[in-house]
């Protein structure tokens, strides 16, 4: 599987999990959850959508807590940059809450457990019965999803970071107006209509943007999918025999 770039249940950056003053409890962590009965506890963990016995380490509620409440101070940048550390596609104009709610999906999705991870590709439709039913690749069953939304095929570019430069290429076509796109499907030899539409064209180039970063295993799967011959005309196979 990929790298994330964090190890699951990594600290956020940026202070998003940094502890309030309080008193330490089992897991060593500092926080004003630290003096909560379990019921109290499992009370503030309902709010968010999730209960102690769901994690990994249930002894983490409270250091959990404590970090999904941080991220209404955190910055769009961070928040941003948090959700791609870990692994996860972010939408083109995405305004902050939504970013929240993600990030909150996600770090939540990081100490649950097997189980939970399950429940939650079950719910919403993911594919996950045919894999080793490991918390590593389950994460990348939510993942993907996050990627095949934005229409690209994440797992099969050669790495993340070239997938996120196509995701930014992908962002910025999506935030052109249709005589833009229509200049740039020009420039690219693709096919533009008497009366283009702006989802159409951005479609279109989105496709192309993803072939362009395709390893070339992968492109002549492409090919042979959609039916483009892709081996020497014979024509110019004879012209190679004669010079040999």
């Amino acid at each position: 599987a990929r790298s994330a770039g964090a190890r699951p249940g990594g600290d956020s950056a940026s202070g998003a999990a940094a502890a309030a003053p309080g008193r330490t409890n089992g897991s060593g962590h500092v926080g004003k959850y630290a003096d909560f009965s379990d019921d109290e506890l499992r009370k503030a963990c309902k709010v968010y959508g999730f209960y102690p016995g769901g994690l990994e380490e249930r002894k983490e509620a409270a250091a959990l807590l404590e970090q999904v409440e941080r991220l209404d101070r955190v910055s769009v940048v961070e928040l941003r940059n948090e959700i791609r550390k870990r692994g996860f596609a972010t939408t083109a104009g995405m305004i902050k809450e939504d970013m929240v709610q993600r990030l909150r999906d996600v770090l939540i999705w990081e100490r649950f457990r097997v189980g939970e991870l399950r429940r939650v590709c079950r719910e919403n439709n993911l594919p996950f019965q045919d894999i080793p039913q490991t918390r590593e690749n389950l994460l990348q069953v939510l993942q993907d999803a996050t990627w095949q939304a934005r229409g690209i095929p994440v797992w099969r570019l050669p790495s993340l970071i070239l997938a996120f430069g196509v995701l930014d290429q992908v962002d910025a076509l999506e935030g052109k107006d249709v005589e833009e796109l229509a200049w740039l499907c020009e420039k690219r030899g693709l096919p533009v209509e008497d009366e283009p539409e702006q989802e159409v064209l951005a479609e279109r180039l989105r496709t192309v943007v993803v072939w362009e970063h395709l390893p070339l295993e992968e492109l002549q799967r492409e090919c042979e999918v959609m039916g483009v011959p892709i081996g020497l005309d014979p024509a110019h196979e004879q012209q190679q025999q004669r010079q040999q």
